[in-house]
C-alpha cells in the first residue's frame, strides 16, 4: 500500500508542479528531473522520424536542446543567481555569441516579481519582453502585467537591464479565485477581451481550461462567443487531453446566437512510467483509432 501510495504520489507531482501551470515558465528548473536525476531526455517523433534532445543539469534546468541525438550543447544555457535574482544566458553552439537573456526576479517567499527577457533575432535592435506581477496579502497572485519592445534601443549584453518605459503596454492578466463543489476556479481576464477559466480537482489537478473571445478570428472570417476548450482525464498511469472549440456562427435580431458550431476534437494521451516519468504520447486518429507519436528515453546521473 506504502508503495502505491509513493507512485500515485510522483505521478501526481509530474501531472501537477510546486507553481501553478499558468506560472510554470518563470520557474526554471523541473523538481521530478532533480529527484530522479535525470541526465538527458529524447524526444523521439516517431511521425516525421525526428529526434529531439534536452540536457539537465543536476538541479533539473535546462542546460541545452537540440535536435540530433550526437550534437554537443557546450552548455549554451548559463545560470548565474545574485541574492533574490536569477540569471539564464543562452549562447551560440558554435560561436558563443550571446542570443538571449532572461532575468527571474523572487521575493522571499519564492514568487516571482519579475521576469525580464531580451532576444537577438535577425534584427539589429534587441526584441524585448518584461513581467510584473502583483500579489494579495495572503501571497495570491492578483495581476500579471506585460510589457514588450520588437526595437528596444540599446545593445544585446550580460548586463543590460530593461525598462519598462522603452517598452509598449501590451496586456494585463488579473486573477481571481473561487470554490465550488470541491473543485477550485482560477478566473484569467485578459486585457484584451480575452477570458481563462482553469478548473482543478480535489487533487490539485487541472481537468479543465476554457478561453473565452467575446470576438475574433478563425481563418479569414470573425466570429463571436469563442471558447477553446481543453479537458483532462486521469487515469492510472495516464492523461488524457482534449481539445475543441465552439463559437457563433450567425446571431438573431435581439443578439442571442442562432447557429453554434462545434469543431472536430482532438484527443491526446500521455503514458507515464511508474516513476512518473512521461514515456509516450498518443494522438485520435478518430473516435476509436489512435496512434503512437512520440516515445521518451532518459539518462540518469550516477
Amino acid at each position: 500500500m506504502k508503495i502505491q501510495l509513493l507512485i500515485l504520489s510522483t505521478f501526481l507531482s509530474a501531472c501537477c508542479c510546486a507553481q501553478p501551470e499558468y506560472l510554470k515558465e518563470f520557474y526554471p528548473g523541473n523538481s521530478l528531473f532533480k529527484q530522479q536525476k535525470i541526465k538527458k531526455v529524447i524526444d523521439s517523433f516517431l511521425v516525421n522520424k525526428t529526434v529531439h534532445v534536452k540536457e539537465y543539469d543536476n538541479t533539473g534546468r535546462l542546460t541545452g536542446e537540440f535536435n540530433y541525438y550526437n550534437t554537443s550543447t557546450d552548455n549554451p544555457f548559463v545560470y548565474f543567481k545574485l541574492n533574490d535574482t536569477l540569471y539564464r544566458f543562452k549562447y551560440g553552439f558554435t560561436n558563443k555569441r550571446l542570443y538571449s537573456f532572461e532575468k527571474f526576479i523572487y521575493n522571499k517567499a519564492n514568487k516571482i516579481l519579475e521576469y525580464q527577457e531580451c532576444t537577438k533575432q535577425y534584427t539589429d535592435s534587441p526584441t524585448t519582453a518584461l513581467h510584473k506581477f502583483d500579489y494579495d496579502p495572503r501571497g495570491n497572485l492578483i495581476s500579471q502585467t506585460i510589457y514588450r519592445s520588437f526595437n528596444y534601443p540599446g545593445k544585446l549584453g550580460e548586463k543590460m537591464n530593461i525598462l519598462p518605459t522603452q517598452l509598449d503596454l501590451i496586456d494585463r492578466f488579473d486573477y481571481t479565485y473561487r470554490k465550488l463543489n470541491g473543485k477550485s476556479y482560477v478566473i484569467i481576464k485578459h486585457a484584451v477581451n480575452e477570458t481563462d477559466t482553469l478548473i482543478y480537482d480535489e487533487h490539485d489537478r487541472l481537468v479543465k481550461q476554457n478561453r473565452f473571445e467575446i470576438s475574433g478570428n478563425m481563418g479569414d472570417r470573425s466570429f463571436d462567443n469563442i471558447n477553446d476548450i481543453t479537458l483532462f482525464k486521469y487515469k492510472k498511469d495516464s492523461v488524457i487531453r482534449a481539445n475543441y472549440i465552439t463559437y457563433c456562427q450567425a446571431r438573431k435580431r435581439d443578439g442571442t446566437c442562432m447557429l453554434s458550431h462545434i469543431s472536430e476534437k482532438t484527443t491526446e494521451v500521455k503514458v507515464f512510467d511508474k516513476n512518473g516519468l512521461l514515456k509516450e504520447t498518443w494522438q485520435y486518429i478518430n473516435e476509436t483509432t489512435k496512434q503512437l507519436s512520440n516515445r521518451f528515453y532518459y539518462e540518469f546521473y550516477k
